[in-house]
C-alpha cells in the first residue's frame, strides 16, 4: 500500500495536471488582439476621415462666404464711385445755378435801366 507521503505526492501531481488543463482565467488569443488593433486602427482612420470631411465642408463654406464678401466689397466700391459721381454732378449743378442766378440779377438790373431809359425817352 501506499504510504501517506505517496498519497500526498499523487494528489499534488493530480492538482498540477488539472490546473494546467483548465486555466482559472480565460486567456485571449493573440489573433484576437490583432483583430482588435486592426479594428481600432480602422476606427481611428474612419475618425480621421470624418474629421477631414468636416474640415473640408467648413472650408467650402468659408470659401462661399469669402466669395460673397468679395462680391459685396465690389458692389460697395461701385456704389461709392456712383455716389462720388452724383456728388460731383450736384456740385456742378449748384455752380451752374449760382451762375444763372447771378446772370438773372444782372439781366434784371439791365432791364430796369432800359425801362428807366425808355420812360425817360418817352417823357421828353
Amino acid at each position: 500500500m501506499a504510504t501517506k507521503t505517496q498519497a500526498l505526492r499523487s494528489s499534488a501531481q493530480n492538482a498540477n495536471i488539472s490546473s494546467t488543463k483548465s486555466p482559472s482565467k480565460p486567456v485571449q488569443s493573440k489573433i484576437l488582439n490583432l483583430k482588435d488593433t486592426m479594428e481600432s486602427e480602422d476606427e481611428k482612420e474612419s475618425g480621421v476621415k470624418e474629421m477631414f470631411e468636416v474640415v473640408m465642408r467648413k472650408l467650402s463654406k468659408l470659401d462661399d462666404i469669402d466669395s460673397r464678401v468679395k462680391s459685396m466689397e465690389n458692389d460697395l466700391k461701385d456704389m461709392m464711385s456712383s455716389l462720388e459721381f452724383v456728388h460731383a454732378e450736384v456740385k456742378d449743378l449748384k455752380e451752374e445755378n449760382e451762375k444763372r442766378k447771378a446772370e438773372g440779377h444782372k439781366t434784371d438790373e439791365r432791364l430796369e435801366k432800359l425801362e428807366d431809359l425808355n420812360t425817360a425817352l418817352k417823357n421828353r
